[in-house]
C-alpha cells in the first residue's frame, strides 16, 4: 500500500515535485474483499483512472512511479496504451515473478477453479529487505496482507509477459532500476524490459549486491 512507500515521497518532493499516490484494488485502505480483483483488467482501468483525474486537476502529464507488482501494472498501462504518462519509473518491476513448475501449476488450477479467492501468496517477508527493522515493520503493519487470488496473480504474470512483448512499441521515455540480489521479482526480466525499449527512451539503473 502506498502508506509503505512515505520516505519515497519526501525523497521526491525534496528535489521538487509533487507526489501523488493510491493503493492498488484489494490493498492497503481501498474498499473490497483483499487480495481479489473484479476482472483481469481491473488494475489497468484503476490506473488509467487515477491518472486521468490527477491529469485534468493538474493541468500536465504527470511522471508514473511503479515498484514491483505496481511495476507490472505501471509497464503494462503504459505499453497497452491504458496511459501515456511525461515517463516512466519502474522500481524492481515484477516482469517475471519466481515461480516454481508447482507453482505455476497450482496457479493455473486455481485460475480455473477458484478464480476469486483469496489464497495465500507465498511471499516471503524475509526477501522484501535485508534490514531487519524493514522486513518487522512489514510484518507488523496493519494493513499489509499476504492474500491473492488465482485471477490476481495470473494477471500479474500476464501484465508483466504482455508488457515485454510490447516493450519495443513504447513512446514514453523509461527509467528501469534493479538491485542484482532481488528474490522478489525476475531481474532478467526487468532488464530484458529494458533491453526492448527503443535505445531513445530507456536509462538503466543496477543496483550490485542490493
Amino acid at each position: 500500500h502506498i502508506g509503505r512507500y512515505a520516505h519515497v515521497a519526501r525523497s521526491v518532493v525534496a528535489a521538487g515535485f509533487e507526489v501523488r499516490g493510491y493503493d492498488q484494488r484489494g490493498f492497503g485502505a481501498s474498499p473490497g474483499p483483499r487480495g481479489v480483483i473484479p476482472h483481469e483488467d481491473a488494475l489497468l482501468d484503476d490506473a488509467r483512472r487515477v491518472f486521468e483525474a490527477w491529469h485534468h486537476e493538474c493541468g500536465e502529464l504527470p511522471v508514473l512511479l511503479g515498484h514491483s507488482m505496481g511495476g507490472a501494472v505501471a509497464a503494462r498501462a503504459c505499453t497497452g496504451g491504458w496511459i501515456s504518462p511525461r515517463a516512466l519509473a519502474l522500481s524492481s518491476p515484477a516482469i517475471a515473478g519466481r515461480l516454481s513448475a508447482a507453482q505455476r501449476l497450482a496457479l493455473r488450477v486455481g485460475r480455473w477453479l477458484v478464480p476469486d479467492r483469496p489464497l495465500p501468496s507465498l511471499l516471503d517477508p524475509r526477501a522484501v529487505s535485508r534490514d531487519p527493522a524493514v522486513v518487522a515493520a512489514y510484518r507488523s503493519d496493519p494493513r499489509n496482507h499476504a492474500l491473492a487470488s488465482p485471477r490476481l496473480a495470473d494477471f500479474i504474470l500476464r501484465a508483466g509477459q504482455q508488457a515485454l512483448a510490447d516493450a519495443s512499441s513504447m513512446r514514453v521515455p523509461t527509467l528501469v532500476m534493479i538491485g542484482t540480489a532481488d528474490r522478489l521479482v525476475d531481474v532478467a526480466a526487468a532488464r530484458a524490459f529494458h533491453d526492448a525499449v527503443p535505445p531513445s527512451l530507456r536509462t538503466l539503473r543496477v543496483y550490485e549486491g542490493f
